[in-house]
């Protein structure tokens, strides 16, 4: 019976001896065993299978599976299956619980570094100490002061000659 699977790797363990961790090499292996490979995690994948790796770092494809309560089992599976010419119970490669936990971790730092607002301090004053500023008397500015001329028609109300005016 041909299943359909996802195989996922990470592009740094592609160029390692293991032909079980390249994808290409994965993928080959795998069709030649009877499976079908979808480049999708959707409702008819039956397992992703991926490196260790690729669970660690949860990749797309992983959250993805989680998402869909597609199994993700281990490479390793994939070597036992070939080993025995059938296969394997997936039982004991399964990582679908090591990704959850993985999971709840990155989204309790998530909601942390929200909460916390991503580590910046924050610049609004508490609403109680916050109040209306006290206006501020600004000076004519009439050029004619600058002169020393305190009769300038243009500002006869101007702060600066009513406190000449009251000085006299």
């Amino acid at each position: 019976e041909s299943k359909v699977v996802n195989a996922a790797t990470t592009k740094e363990e592609e160029d390692t001896i293991d032909t079980y961790s390249n994808y290409k090499t994965l993928s080959s292996i795998i069709k030649s065993n009877g499976a079908t490979i979808s480049p999708q995690v959707h409702k008819r994948v039956h397992y992703l299978v991926c490196t260790q790796q690729a669970v660690n770092n949860l990749t797309q494809r992983v959250r993805q599976a989680l998402k869909r309560n597609v199994d993700i089992v281990d490479v390793d599976w994939i070597k036992q299956c070939v080993e025995n010419g059938s296969r394997a119970d997936a039982d004991e490669y399964l990582r679908n619980d090591v990704a959850r936990e993985l999971m709840t971790v990155k989204e309790k730092e998530k909601q942390a570094f929200v909460t916390n607002n991503g580590g910046y301090e924050s610049d609004v004053p508490d609403e109680n100490a916050a109040g209306w500023s006290e206006p501020i008397q600004l000076d004519c500015c009439c050029v004619c002061h600058e002169n020393g001329d305190d009769n300038c028609p243009w500002c006869t109300d101007c702060n600066l000659n009513k406190k000449n005016k009251t000085e006299e």
